[in-house]
């Protein structure tokens, strides 16, 4: 196929320049870098298509995931969106508002072993992740839904954690969970509704059930 093959020669590295054929610079990236199989995404016209091209990949040694496919939603990745978007929908983190924050920080964004979680209380508000936790809140009480999840994904410790081909299916599963909430979202949808939105996907419920 036309497609995989464009993918395998734009990430093959020129052996004297250590650079790949195709380099980007993403949203936020101040110079251009090497491309990776994660940075490319495959369109399909019929489901009969997008079966060649998962037979495609898939025989190319290639790592993919299938946008909207259920199977996206039933896994880590999404419990951890879920997970992040709660602390972020909360206003203050008082009471029992502090789970929520505590809750965040066992995820992938943060990675905080649970030893350290158990001691954090709601005055813990200089932290570096609770700076983070306050500027996406920023940014999402603004709306700007696309800049949250770029900001997410780049400064989170997924960004440093995932990295290397035996994470870039997970971390392709993230990405692609927040490319489905900015959709969703940018339907004038809400925290609190995507929250729901997701929670229906991961338990099979479809789409149509979180109106």
């Amino acid at each position: 196929m036309i497609a995989v093959k464009k993918i395998i020669d734009c990430c093959s590295i020129d052996s004297k320049t250590k650079q790949t054929r195709l380099r980007n610079r993403g949203k936020g990236e101040k110079e251009f870098r090497n491309v990776t199989f994660r940075d490319f995404a495959v369109l399909a016209r019929t489901s009969n298509e997008m079966k060649d091209v998962s037979n495609a990949l898939k025989n190319a040694g290639i790592p993919y995931l299938r946008n909207k496919d259920p199977n996206l939603f039933t896994g880590k990745e999404c419990a951890d969106w879920m997970a992040l978007f709660e602390a972020l929908e909360c206003k203050d983190f008082t009471g029992r508002n502090i789970n929520y924050y505590k809750k965040s920080l066992f995820t992938s964004f943060f990675a905080i072993p649970l030893s350290k979680i158990e001691v954090i209380n709601e005055n813990d508000a200089f932290s570096p992740q609770r700076r983070k936790i306050d500027r996406w809140r920023d940014i999402a009480h603004e709306e700007k839904w696309e800049d949250l999840i770029d900001d997410i994904l780049v400064s989170s410790e997924i960004s440093k954690n995932l990295h290397g081909l035996s994470n870039m299916q997970s971390f392709g599963i993230f990405r692609q969970i927040g490319s489905v909430a900015i959709e969703y979202l940018s339907q004038g949808h809400d925290l609190s509704e995507l929250i729901r939105y997701l929670k229906n996907l991961q338990e099979g419920k479809g789409e149509d059930a979180s109106a």
